[in-house]
Order: structure tokens, then sequence, then C-alpha cells
């Protein structure tokens, strides 16, 4: 299990209150208990070996059941004043793009845990969580939503290493990202241009994205683009990172 951060135990205390957080404390006492006479009991080492491996998994359960209850939080009225806030912002400077590039399309992709595989390995996911698109345009969320980041492995490759990936022709990426060359073919994209976001870690958390499709007669180069997009990415940066 993850070590629990003091904040989270905060929360811990008040999901659960006192009594929860005594017996997570009682528990841990006991396995500490056990493992001491472990070592200094060999004849009852088979007995207590099975104990322990009930305590733990025991522990194990309580403590999950603990950040189960943390991730879903249901956010205070300040919080949830702060997140609406903070959309109003990310749709001003989406817009605010938009009309400057003259695009189809500009969209906030972010990374996330998609849950878990059966050796509960996490799954590495992607949503659409905010767009501004031309009239023409249909919507990107519906079809980018919980979309693994292996749809477009060759792409985000490329934006982890480098930062971005600018795709000025669709034919330009036939051979190196098939996902992608039929995601954008099937939309009737022609450019696209990928920016990375990241997190105060300089972890890299999703992109910035900057459309143009056949429904518009605008085309840009990478070199008119990058000023405009490494700008607003800068923004969001910012504003994602506000506690």
């Amino acid at each position: 299990m993850e070590e629990i951060a003091a904040s989270e135990l905060a929360k811990i205390y008040m999901e659960l209150g006192v009594l929860g957080l005594i017996a997570v404390v009682m528990i841990i006492i006991l396995i500490t208990v056990i493992k001491a006479t472990l070592d200094n009991n060999n004849s009852n080492r088979t007995l207590l070996a099975e104990i322990l491996k009930k305590e733990q998994k025991q522990n194990t359960e309580i403590t999950e059941e603990i950040i189960s209850k943390i991730v879903t939080h249901v956010p205070s009225k300040t919080e949830n004043d702060k997140l609406t806030e903070m959309q109003k912002v990310i749709k001003r400077e989406l817009k605010d793009l938009l009309v400057d590039v003259g695009a189809s399309r500009v969209a906030l992709i972010q990374y996330h845990n998609g849950g878990r595989s059966a050796n509960k390995q996490s799954f590495l996911k992607m949503s659409c969580t905010n767009e501004q698109f031309r009239i023409e345009e249909e919507p990107l969320m519906p079809e980018l939503k919980d979309q693994f980041r292996a749809l477009f492995s060759e792409a985000i490759d490329k934006i982890d290493k480098d930062g971005f990936f600018y795709v000025e022709h669709l034919n330009d990426i036939k051979n190196v990202d098939n996902g992608m060359y039929r995601f954008m073919e099937d939309r009737g994209d022609e450019q696209a241009f990928h920016y990375a976001i990241h997190n105060q870690e300089k972890m890299i958390i999703g992109f910035l994205l900057v459309v143009y499709s056949s429904r518009t007669e605008v085309r840009k180069t990478s070199s008119e683009i990058e000023p405009y997009i490494k700008s607003t990415a800068k923004t969001l940066e910012n504003l994602l990172s506000l506690k």
C-alpha cells in the first residue's frame, strides 16, 4: 500500500473519526508485535504467520476503504465554487485561442488513471475535459473519453519526449502513428497541433490541442501556431496547479 500523507490522515479523521484512526494504529501495533514474536519464537512460527497474514489482509482492506473515501470525497461549497471558477477561466482561455488562431477546435486533453488490470497495474488513459469549437464541428468529448493513451502511442511518446507533436499535413503521420491518422481521417481533421501540459513537478499531465478540419479554410504552420499554443498552455499549467 502507498503511504498515506499527513493531509490524507486529516481527511481520514474527518471521515472515520478517532475510532477509525485508533483501529488502524492498533492493527499496525499488533503486526509489529507479531513480527517481533516470530523472530524469537520458532515453535509458533507457522501459527503466528497465519495470524499475521490475516491481520495484514485486514489492514489492507481498512486502508483501501479509507483511501476510497478520500478519493470519492464530495467537494464542499467552497471547493465547488473554486472548481466552477476554474472551469470558467479554462473556457475563456480556450475560446480566446480558438479565435486568435482561427482554428476549427481547441481542446484540453488530460491524462488520468482509468482503473486497474487483474494484476493491479494502472491503466493509462486520457480524456478531453474541455473544448471550444466552431458551429460546424462535432464535439470531441464523447469520442475522446476514457481512451487508452496507447490509441495514439507514437504521438504520445513524442509529446513525452519533445513536449509537442505537430501534424501540419495529415499524410505526414500515415506511417508514423496509424491510430492518430485513422482518428483524424474519420473526423475530417487535416491539421493537429499538440503541446504538453505539465504539473508543478514538471510531469506531463496532458496536452493542449489545436485542430483544423476540412470544414475550415484556414491552415497554419507550426511556427505560426507555437507562440499562441505555448502561451495558453503555460496559463493552463498555472491554473491547474492551484490548490
